[in-house]
């Protein structure tokens, strides 16, 4: 925990990217609470639905995030776009993009009224302007 609190996403050579992914994405969905809480996912599609959606709209939402859940997020948007950059992408064959579109499912939790579909573009489009 120590190497990736400090920004070493170094991986050991018996650990493959998809084994680290299905890690990551279980940890996600088994926390009590999500990285992205409903009422940050509908500020989110509001800033999202509007023409002028601008970089700095999307991290004035995120930043709105619960301290802790900001920082999970700084984190895992550190090692995505780690990830998704050479030399690592060169071997997982996967970009920023993908590995966002990936994660961002796992990163909130639908409430009943919520139009699924819907949510996961909004919040895998969130995700990756927000880290432009």
């Amino acid at each position: 925990i120590q190497q990736y609190c400090s920004g070493d996403f170094k991986l050991a050579a018996e650990h493959t990217a998809e084994v680290i992914g299905d890690l990551l994405k279980t940890w996600l969905r088994e926390l009590s609470l999500p990285v992205i809480p409903n009422r940050a996912i509908r500020e989110c599609i509001e800033v999202c639905s509007t023409n002028k959606t601008s970089s700095a709209m999307l991290r004035s939402a995120i930043y709105k995030l619960p301290h802790t859940n900001r920082m999970c997020l700084e984190m895992i948007i550190r090692l995505v776009r780690h990830l998704g950059s050479p030399p690592c992408s060169d071997t997982t064959q996967m970009s920023t993009k993908t590995l966002f579109m990936i994660l961002g499912p796992s990163l909130a939790r639908l409430d009943a009224s919520a139009e699924p579909a819907k949510i996961k573009e909004d919040v895998n489009h969130m995700i990756v302007r927000s880290t432009l």
